[in-house]
């Protein structure tokens, strides 16, 4: 026993000694059973904690890989969020934006309605005009026949004056006074025709001047409405620009609210990757801490193979 060989028998003798080494040798034997499974067991714990260390450097790794993928994958959340957050600041610039457009469209778009109902009140106004000078060129004709008339008139007077002093130069003494008011007749006539003339000529300038004045309004007129047409085309168009924004604004109100939907799942992402993340690495520093204490199992378990392997047992 001193030797640690449990291999060794005392001998059994007939003496007082006998009963102590048979006790012994009992004692010895349950001894080296005792060690040999302790041995064996210190052979499996030794074994089964390689292989759960190994077992624990593999779930380690693919922890680690896992840790690394979950961290990349909240960077990538945390870069979609803020694009997404970003995003919806964009649109809502852009909604502002765009309902500017439409307040200004709106503004123009009264501004030109207002231009085309002057445009259309000057054109009536035009044209009201227009038939006035007409109407006066109307007046002026029938002025120029009453001229002709009185013009007509006036020769004849002259005529009959001329007669009258002819008759009354061969009457002598007696025609001499009807000579004299035939001789004024006849100066009285003579200036009813320079005045009919000098009317005719008038008439004639107001004649022309009237004609210019309706060619010149119906050029006029003619620009108005062709300014009034362009006009309503304005406005017709600007109502389609009006539409469009209108429609773009509401496309903009749109992506706007699902860009704040998406950058609110976004975040909650990110938080649940944020836990997952804090979960693997707890789990991982958990794995670690099992290594240890595994690799300090095998260390135990390979240190009480050693102490037991200073004994010598039966094969």
């Amino acid at each position: 026993l001193s030797q640690r060989d449990l291999t060794v028998k005392v001998p059994v003798t007939e003496d007082m000694t006998g009963p102590v080494a048979d006790a012994l040798n009992l004692l010895t034997s349950e001894t080296a059973s005792v060690l040999q499974g302790v041995t064996r067991i210190s052979e499996q714990v030794a074994t089964a904690s390689d292989k759960v260390k190994s077992q624990s450097d593999a779930v380690i790794a693919v922890a680690d890989v896992e840790r690394q993928a979950v961290e990349q994958t909240a960077t990538d959340l945390t870069a979609a969020a803020e694009t997404m957050r970003q995003i919806a600041q964009l649109a809502q610039t852009c909604n502002a934006t765009a309902e500017t457009a439409i307040k200004t469209t709106q503004t123009a778009l009264q501004t030109v309605t207002s231009t085309v109902n002057g445009i259309n009140t000057t054109r009536d106004t035009i044209r009201e005009t227009e038939k006035r000078i007409k109407r006066l060129g109307e007046r002026s004709q029938e002025i120029s026949g009453v001229v002709n008339l009185i013009n007509t008139i006036a020769e004849r007077t002259h005529i009959l004056a001329l007669n009258a002093s002819m008759h009354a130069a061969s009457a002598g003494e007696a025609g001499r006074g009807f000579a004299v008011v035939a001789g004024e007749v006849q100066r009285l006539a003579e200036n009813a025709r320079e005045a009919t003339s000098q009317i005719a000529t008038l008439v004639s300038n107001i004649q022309i001047e009237t004609a210019d004045t309706v060619n010149a309004m119906n050029a006029a007129i003619s620009q108005v409405v062709d300014g009034s047409r362009l006009a309503e085309q304005a406005g017709d168009q600007m109502k389609r620009t009006q539409e469009t924004t209108t429609e773009l604004v509401v496309a903009v109100q749109q992506i706007a609210s699902r860009s704040q939907e998406q950058a609110r799942v976004s975040n909650e992402l990110l938080d649940r990757a944020q836990q997952i993340q804090q979960s693997t690495r707890q789990t991982s520093q958990q794995l670690q801490e099992q290594t240890v204490q595994t690799t300090n199992l095998v260390e135990y378990a390979r240190s009480l193979l050693n102490a037991v392997r200073v004994f010598r047992l039966p094969a």
